[in-house]
């Protein structure tokens, strides 16, 4: 297993694992969400593809598979990091890949003190994985997803 750098060859697997794990962060919602693919969600691609971007993969002999990827961006004006991703492909979860990509993003050499995310306010096994992490909310607020309202909780470790 390896966590590296994301190349330009890897965006289809990205693509691939966000757009099938997307709706996951929304199920606990009472409401049903429709898949806006990546490609098309301007606001979420430019937030990934302005981020330092790593892949967790299985670099066997015989072929190379994507499990998983992290984003984070580095704020200078604000002097905060930014987890803006965090996706395990659905057949790799319960195998701490989503441990390791969060702990490898938190110890980015680039990274500040202050690390942020944001998360859907329903998703308690995210927010239990990052409060394990010392993430605590901040901030609830309510933003939307393919042109439906939806709560999200800022959280931080300072």
């Amino acid at each position: 297993m390896n966590i590296r750098k994301a190349t330009k060859s890897d965006f289809p697997h990205i693509e691939n694992i966000y757009n099938q794990t997307k709706l996951d962060e929304l199920q606990f919602e009472d409401k049903n969400f429709q898949l806006l693919p990546i490609k098309q969600d301007n606001k979420r691609l430019t937030g990934l593809l302005e981020s330092d971007i790593y892949v967790y993969e299985n670099d066997s002999y015989d072929s190379k598979k994507i499990y998983g990827f992290g984003a984070i961006y580095h704020s200078k004006e604000n002097k905060e990091s930014e987890i803006r991703v965090l996706q395990v492909h659905p057949f790799y979860r319960g195998k701490g890949i989503g441990t390791q990509l969060l702990e490898f993003l938190l110890n980015h050499p680039n990274s500040f003190e202050n690390i942020a995310l944001h998360v859907v306010h329903t998703n308690h096994p995210a927010k239990s994985l990052y409060n394990k992490f010392g993430f605590k909310i901040v901030e609830t607020f309510l933003t939307d997803y393919n042109q439906q309202d939806v709560y999200a909780d800022k959280m931080a470790r300072y």
